[in-house]
């Protein structure tokens, strides 16, 4: 989750900075360009804050997902161990009588 929040800010920041680099790099009046800032940086937070809205559904369903998965891993995990522990008293009973039965026949 921290990555994907990494990466919107990158990709947000790239956005913003390549976009500065060309207004500042066209030739125009300062004025121009100060009006074509603002609206830039007004499309910006508009951009933003549709992003986060439409983002926060998301990763509030992902983090569910998540819980939910953890939480029926640990529940596969715990019937693994019960298995595995089970197949060791078995194998270890029968071990056990089949030394029984090998001495029986070695005398």
């Amino acid at each position: 989750m921290k990555r994907l929040k990494t990466l919107f800010k990158g990709v947000l920041l790239g956005g913003v900075v390549g976009a500065a680099v060309g207004f500042f790099s066209a030739p125009k009046k300062g004025k121009d360009l100060q009006k074509d800032a603002k609206e830039l940086w007004g499309n910006v937070l508009k951009k933003k804050k549709s992003l986060q809205k439409e983002a926060k559904p998301l990763f509030k369903k992902a983090k569910k997902k998540f819980k939910e998965a953890h939480k029926e891993s640990k529940k596969i995990v715990k019937k693994a161990r019960k298995g595995l522990k089970r197949a060791q008293n078995e194998s270890s009973r029968i071990a056990g009588k089949a030394k029984e039965v090998a001495e029986r026949y070695k005398n």
